[in-house]
């Protein structure tokens, strides 16, 4: 396990045929198949993932956001707060930024970013910023 963790941080994901070269340093002994099945039983998982790094990395959270949702105050219809911050916002976006559309789970990915959110909050969110956006640009489009 601990070969297979040093291989991934060392082939990271989006590398062209990552799992090919990873089974290629257990010396033919692993299939690439066998070499993922392992690294999603979880053994593997924590080497560093990317999203194990963005949760690492983004910023703490307001202590008093953490007490409302912990007491179940948040004022959503399932316990979740149905009213965006700034905050909010700001890490909705850069989740978006972290997770392109091409990563796997991305919604469950940017939701657990967000902390208080749910994938279907976040998804109306960002559509709800982009229809504001394109009013926005088309009203300042069209002022003289």
């Amino acid at each position: 396990m601990d070969l297979l963790r040093r291989q991934m941080v060392k082939h990271p994901a989006g590398e062209p045929q990552r799992w090919e070269k990873i089974a290629a340093a257990f010396g033919g002994r692993r299939t690439p198949e066998n070499v993922i099945r392992a690294a999603k039983s979880g053994g593997a998982a924590s080497a560093g993932g990317s999203f194990d790094q963005f949760l690492r990395k983004r910023k703490p959270l307001d202590p008093r956001a953490e007490v409302a949702a912990a007491s179940g105050n948040a004022g959503g219809p399932d316990g979740v707060d149905s009213s965006w911050s700034a905050g909010d916002d700001r890490a909705l976006l850069n989740a978006l930024k972290e997770f392109p559309k091409d990563t796997t789970m991305r919604w469950e990915k940017v939701a657990a970013a967000v902390p208080g959110k749910t994938k279907a909050s976040c998804m109306k969110r960002v559509t709800e910023l982009k229809r504001d956006f394109r009013s926005s640009k088309a009203a300042s489009e069209a002022a003289p």
